[in-house]
């Protein structure tokens, strides 16, 4: 018997939102804010954006919707809310390194332009796989022998992962911009 021992839930849903609407929201919101680094390598991260603020009422819902059914099938016991949103505009090669969201619950991603570049998630014993289940010994990569996973959405999908995994975006090799609107959710 196989057991499927401590998996990571990852969560993903596509929307049917008005992304002329939402892209036109976040380029302005790039006029109007300096924006921050934290994990941007390159490109445009917003400042915490304070909700209610429209055109974002639609994702939120959405949002609010797939966190209900996430928080459900992991069994958590409380309700979850928007702890904080912001934006990201990466362009031609920008990119964000690897981190996680502390003190968060659920974090997650929402795909308003994906041209390219991947979201990548890190196993949580990255580093033993590495070690002991490199390419050398591992005949092929499937879930249970992998350090990482690469994403690829597409426009209009809205990802849910625990925040407690580590996780990277790959550089934009587009000329085009990649929009995304990233959020955390507590208790």
């Amino acid at each position: 018997m196989m057991y499927d021992f401590f998996p990571v839930p990852v969560y993903s849903t596509d929307l049917k939102l008005d992304l002329k609407a939402l892209t036109d929201f976040c380029l302005k919101r790039e006029q109007d804010d300096a924006g921050v680094s934290i994990s941007n390598r390159g490109g445009w991260q917003s400042s915490e954006i304070y909700l209610p603020v429209e055109p974002l009422s639609g994702l939120v819902k959405n949002i609010l919707r797939s966190a209900e059914s996430y928080r459900k099938i992991i069994k958590y016991k409380h309700p979850l809310k928007i702890a904080n949103l912001w934006i990201n505009i990466n362009r031609h090669k920008d990119y964000n390194v690897k981190h996680r969201h502390p003190n968060c619950v659920v974090s997650g991603v929402y795909y308003v332009n994906m041209p390219s570049g991947s979201l990548i998630l890190y196993h949580p014993a990255e580093n033993v796989l590495e070690y002991d289940w490199g390419p050398d010994v591992v005949s092929k990569y499937v879930g249970y022998n992998s350090s990482l996973y690469s994403l690829n959405p597409t426009n209009n999908t809205l990802v849910l992962f625990p925040s407690w995994l580590s996780h990277s975006v790959g550089p934009n090799t587009s000329t085009e911009n990649r929009i995304t609107i990233s959020f955390n959710l507590v208790r």
